[in-house]
């Protein structure tokens, strides 16, 4: 499922994460002396705007926000994450989003019927168990149902819109299947796996007995294959 970007990237991040961050809800021993404490994380600053995609500018805003509610969503703060590894995390989400909006643009308007959402949205419920504990989760990333079936119907037209271009690019006629397979022959051969237990020879209807027979066992010289029983 995604809401700005897959949550898997948020898993990933805590993955990634040192096992400090992920205990970081259990009972720790007293703190060291303070001249003896590890030096806060150096902060992170972006620039206003991140990056450009088709003359539209993404700000700073827009992708700390989708950062910080993937981040909510697995109950992470950004603070308590290094700077190095929080950069990477901007860089994950930042690439979704960049694709998210060439790909708004260009399926646009491409066709989803409201069955296939509502399909869609049945299929997701019954992944979290209930509507409540998906809108649990929705919420928790800081989003709304509404929105994210909005995004479901958005998702269903990009996935349309990439079907549509990679079934005009493998479309292969029979006139092309026919060259490949004349400039190609290697590719269809099979291994020889059945004997033959008789073998015809071409004899004229009027010969006599004994050159049929003749025929049938073979001269010598002859490149006949030897029957076996």
């Amino acid at each position: 499922m995604k809401l700005q970007g897959p949550l898997s990237i948020a898993l990933s991040l805590c993955l990634a994460a040192p096992a400090t961050i992920l205990a970081a809800d259990k009972k720790k021993p007293a703190a060291p002396a303070p001249t003896e404490a590890a030096p806060a994380a150096k902060p992170l600053t972006l620039p206003d705007t991140v990056a450009t995609v088709d003359g539209a500018e993404i700000k700073k805003d827009e992708l700390e926000k989708a950062f910080a509610n993937l981040l909510a969503a697995r109950k992470m703060s950004p603070d308590a994450i290094p700077a190095e590894q929080r950069l990477q995390g901007y860089r994950m989400v930042l690439d979704e989003i960049i694709i998210d909006k060439i790909l708004a643009k260009k399926s646009a308007d491409t066709k989803v019927t409201d069955e296939e959402v509502n399909a869609q949205w049945e299929r997701i419920k019954g992944n979290f168990g209930s509507e409540a504990e998906l809108k649990k989760q929705v919420e928790a990333a800081g989003e709304t149902l509404d929105k994210v079936k909005k995004g479901l119907h958005d998702r269903l037209a990009e996935e349309h819109w990439i079907d549509s271009q990679v079934k005009d690019k493998v479309n292969v006629t029979d006139a092309e299947a026919e060259d490949f397979y004349k400039k190609h022959p290697e590719a269809f051969k099979t291994p020889e796996e059945v004997r033959a237990s008789h073998i015809l020879v071409k004899v004229d209807k009027d010969a006599k007995p004994e050159v049929v027979e003749e025929k049938k066992k073979g001269r010598p010289g002859d490149r006949r294959p030897r029957e076996e029983g």
